[in-house]
C-alpha cells in the first residue's frame, strides 16, 4: 500500500474505491448548504445572483460567482475580491479578501494578503490571518500550516498541537494521526501526543479502534495506543458494525475486537459491514453474507459495493444498477457511471457521457444530459454543461440559469 493515512483502506482489489470505476469524477458533497434558505446560485450569462425555486430571482446577478448559503451566509466573487452577503443580499462583509471557505461552526477562513485566518459573521477578525493554509472548523478544530509544518487550533485560536507535524488529519474520536519523521502517531484534544510516531502507517479511530501498520504487517490500537490486535495481517479495513475485514495469506476474513476469527478467511477480496451485510468474492464472483457467513444475496454479480441508505450499487457487465437488502433489482444495471445514494433519495448516474439524477425507482429527476454533476446537497446539484458553463439544479427538476443559455447537447 502506498499511502501513508488511511481514511478509506484498500482491500486487495481496492473495488471499494470508486475511482476504479470512474466515479472519481465526481466529486462528493464538499459543503453543507442552508436547506432552510430557500435560495439557489442563479447564473445570467456570465454574472450570478440567487433565485428562490420558482427561478424567482431573489439577489441580482452581479457577482462572478456565487456559493450556496451556509450558516445563512453566501461567498461571493467580484472583480477576484471574496466577500459574503446575506439572504436578503445585503454585503455584510465587504469584498476585501483574496480568497474564503464558506462559513463552518460560526467562522470563515479568509485569505488576506497571502495568510490564512478566520472571521466571523461580523466580517470581524478572530483569528489573524498569519497561516500559510488552513482548513475549515470541524467539530472544534482546525489544522493549519506555519513555517512548512502542521498544527491544529481551537475556535479562539489557541494552539492545541504545536505546528510541528509535516502532516496532521482531523480528529477522529478525539485522536489525530500526525506525521513526523515519516512516522505516524496520534495526539488527542489536549495535544498530547499519546502514540508516538512509530507507525509506518495508520488509519483513523472507529469503533475505539485505529489500524496501524509496523514492519509491512497491520494490527490496531485502541484510543490509549496499546497493541490491543498485534500487526500480523496484510491488509485491514476499519472495524465496522463490530468486525474489521483483515486479510492473511492472500485471503479475507472478519475478526472482532478481541482479534478472533467470527468469519474465518476464505474469501479473495470483500468490503467491510455495511447495514447488516459485507460483500465479498470467491470464484463465483461478488456477493453478500451476514455476520453468520450465511449468503443474504446470492448474485453472484461482477462487481458490487456496500450498502448505503437501504440500496447498493452493483455492476453487471459494463452497466451499473441498484440492488435493496432482498437482492432485487431495483433499479436495472443500464447506467454507463453511477454513485451511491449518499442522499436517500436521489443520486446521479450517466448514459452514452450524459449525466442526470434519479430517484430510488430509478426515474429520471433531471434528464441525463450534462458533461458532469454532483450533489451538493439533498435538495441541490453542481452540472457542467457540454458548452463548459455550470450551474447549479434543483432535484425538484428545476435548472437555475437563463433559458437562452441552454446547454447544448453532446456531439
Amino acid at each position: 500500500m502506498k499511502k501513508h493515512y488511511l481514511l478509506s483502506l484498500l482491500l486487495p482489489t481496492g473495488f471499494l474505491l470508486l475511482c476504479l470505476l470512474g466515479g472519481c469524477a465526481k466529486r462528493p458533497v464538499s459543503r453543507s448548504p442552508d436547506e432552510s434558505v430557500g435560495l439557489f446560485p442563479y447564473r445570467q450569462g456570465e454574472r450570478w445572483g440567487f433565485c428562490d425555486r420558482q427561478k424567482q430571482i431573489s439577489i441580482p446577478c452581479q457577482y462572478d460567482y456565487v456559493q450556496p448559503f451556509s450558516e445563512g451566509l453566501a461567498k461571493v466573487i467580484r472583480h477576484g475580491s471574496v466577500g459574503f452577503i446575506d439572504t436578503s443580499g445585503r454585503e455584510v462583509i465587504a469584498l476585501l479578501y483574496d480568497d474564503a471557505d464558506a462559513f463552518s461552526e460560526g467562522l470563515a477562513k479568509v485569505k488576506h494578503k497571502g495568510k490564512w485566518g478566520f472571521i466571523n459573521r461580523q466580517g470581524q477578525w478572530v483569528i489573524a490571518p498569519r497561516y500559510e493554509a488552513a482548513s475549515s472548523f470541524r467539530n472544534g478544530y482546525a489544522v493549519v500550516s506555519l513555517h512548512g509544518k502542521q498544527g491544529i487550533i481551537d475556535r479562539q485560536g489557541r494552539e492545541i498541537v504545536a505546528a510541528r507535524y509535516e502532516q496532521i488529519e482531523p480528529f477522529h474520536e478525539k485522536r489525530a494521526a500526525v506525521l513526523r519523521n515519516g512516522q505516524w502517531g496520534f495526539v488527542n484534544t489536549k495535544g498530547e501526543e499519546i502514540v508516538p510516531p512509530v507507525y509506518e502507517e495508520v488509519g483513523p479511530f472507529r469503533e475505539g479502534l485505529a489500524p496501524v501498520r509496523r514492519n509491512e504487517l497491520y494490527g490496531f490500537i485502541n484510543r490509549k495506543g496499546k497493541e490491543v490486535i498485534p500487526p500480523q495481517y496484510e491488509e485491514v479495513d476499519l472495524f465496522r458494525e463490530g468486525l474489521a475485514l483483515v486479510v492473511t495469506d492472500a485471503l479475507v476474513g472478519f475478526i472482532d475486537k478481541k482479534g478472533k476469527w467470527v468469519i474465518a478467511p476464505q474469501y479473495d477480496y470483500g468490503g467491510g459491514f455495511h447495514e447488516g451485510l459485507a460483500v465479498v468474492h470467491d470464484k463465483r464472483g461478488y456477493f453478500y453474507i451476514n455476520r453468520r457467513n450465511e449468503v443474504v444475496i446470492p448474485g453472484p454479480f461482477e462487481v458490487a459495493f456496500e450498502f448505503i441508505n437501504g440500496l447498493a450499487m452493483i455492476r453487471q457487465g459494463r452497466h451499473f444498477g441498484f440492488i435493496n437488502h432482498q437482492g432485487e433489482m431495483v433499479i436495472p444495471p443500464v447506467f454507463d457511471d453511477a454513485w451511491h445514494f449518499q442522499f436517500p433519495e436521489y443520486t446521479w448516474v450517466a448514459q452514452n457521457g450524459k449525466y442526470g439524477f434519479i430517484n430510488r425507482k430509478g426515474q429520471a429527476i433531471l434528464p441525463l444530459k450534462y458533461a458532469e454533476a454532483y450533489l451538493v446537497s439533498k435538495e441541490m446539484a453542481e452540472v457542467k454543461l457540454f458548452n463548459g458553463k455550470t450551474g447549479y439544479v434543483g432535484l425538484h427538476g428545476a435548472e437555475f440559469w437563463d433559458e437562452a443559455d441552454a446547454a447544448p447537447q453532446a456531439p
